[in-house]
């Protein structure tokens, strides 16, 4: 898909400190891998790097580019019939919404102290409150499986009271469903090569798509555990990721893990849902909704420091909000060093990057019907490292 540079949108750039770079945990030579490893790896990452070389510009995208997305996508539309997945939920009474994990569990759960709703012991106090957490809990970080365990587990507790855990999807997550581990760390491989219940079934080679089990035969030994259990149809990816939506919208608020404009919401925020899990489940392709570095779980366009009202990202997010309709939208994956609203508060940015990967501040943004409050735990530093690389 090529995109088409708009003239009449205004180019913005987030500022990154250069004073620390992150970089990969595992590094890609092409040239040295198998062949078959290299073809994956063209692949699977033909859409990301195909804009690599102006990723950190993060230029708004044009109505034309997106459209060709969505267009693509209507095809799929026909093979979705009775795929369910959670979208519309009713007004809750509270909602503490998380930011992006990385495989933190402490700070995670000191974000869920600060919001009361859970204890010293991580019972749930939360009564009927509504927790959502925006994604990106794979990668960067050593506790990923135990983070997923733990939020799988405060959702039963939480519903035994009225209230409910809800996790996104984030890019981290699609990556790694495509086998993209450069941001793993090694315990995050090593976690996969210790087998539970949960992940006997990948092992068997025999419930594994021949397309996907030469590939991954092809992969080093450390990475196959991990690639067997996040596949699409993989066990991890079944239990965990195919219940998790792209897009939930909670009375007048839509949660999202980068953004949604008006493309994404003409082509339907449950059909979203629903063709992504399709893909996850392992029953149809990934949806080109999904591609791009412009797609609701990559785009940065509402995340820009100092968004003026009358600026072509404020304009783009209020249509689309109108549409749904919602009163506000609710982002993470672009790092801030503290949550802040832009657009007349229509839009939260909530990422504060509260993994230990990146040394944020550890905050939450709860709504109720008095409106919406930051809550703030002891911040561990001022200001925030923003870095070059996917968030």
């Amino acid at each position: 898909m090529q995109l088409v540079r708009d003239p009449t949108v205004k180019m913005n750039t987030i500022p990154f400190p250069l004073e620390k770079k992150h970089t990969p945990s595992v590094v890609y030579d092409t040239k040295s891998t198998k062949p078959c490893f290299s073809s994956l790896y063209s692949l699977v990452h033909s859409a990301i790097e195909s804009s690599r070389k102006t990723f950190d510009s993060f230029r708004v995208a044009t109505k034309l580019a997106v459209v060709r997305a969505v267009q693509a996508s209507i095809e799929q539309k026909d093979q979705l019939k009775g795929v369910d997945t959670v979208t519309y939920l009713p007004r809750a009474e509270r909602i503490i919404a998380v930011g992006d994990v990385h495989g933190d569990l402490r700070s995670l759960q000191e974000a869920l102290r600060i919001s009361k709703v859970v204890g010293a012991g991580s019972e749930w106090i939360g009564g009927r409150t509504l927790v959502v957490q925006l994604g990106d809990i794979l990668d960067r970080g050593d506790e990923e499986r135990e983070v997923l365990q733990y939020l799988e587990d405060l959702n039963v507790k939480a519903s035994k009271h009225g209230g409910r855990v809800v996790t996104l999807l984030g890019n981290h997550e699609i990556m790694n469903v495509e086998l993209d581990f450069r941001y793993v760390t090694p315990a995050g491989f090593s976690a996969f090569a210790r087998k539970t219940n949960e992940l006997e079934h990948g092992y068997n080679e025999k419930s594994v798509p021949k397309t996907y089990q030469e590939i991954i035969n092809q992969l080093p030994d450390f990475m196959k555990a991990r690639a067997l259990a996040l596949r699409p149809g993989g066990p991890t990816t079944i239990r965990y990721f195919s219940k998790s939506p792209v897009v939930l919208v909670v009375g007048d608020t839509v949660f999202v893990h980068a953004g949604l404009n008006n493309e994404h919401v003409a082509f339907g925020i449950d059909q979203i849902n629903a063709s992504t899990k399709n893909w996850l489940l392992g029953k149809a392709d990934k949806p080109d909704i999904l591609r791009g570095r412009f797609s609701p779980v990559w785009t940065r366009i509402y995340s820009y420091p100092n968004l003026a009202v009358d600026s072509e990202e404020c304009k783009e997010l209020c249509s689309a909000l109108d549409k749904i309709p919602a009163k506000r939208m609710i982002v993470g994956h672009t790092p801030q060093s503290h949550i802040n609203s832009a657009c007349k508060a229509r839009v939260w940015r909530i990422d504060t990057g509260l993994s230990s990967a990146y040394g944020g501040n550890i905050e939450t943004l709860e709504i109720t019907k008095k409106g919406v409050k930051v809550l703030k735990g002891k911040n561990k530093r001022a200001s925030l490292r923003q870095e070059r690389h996917p968030s």
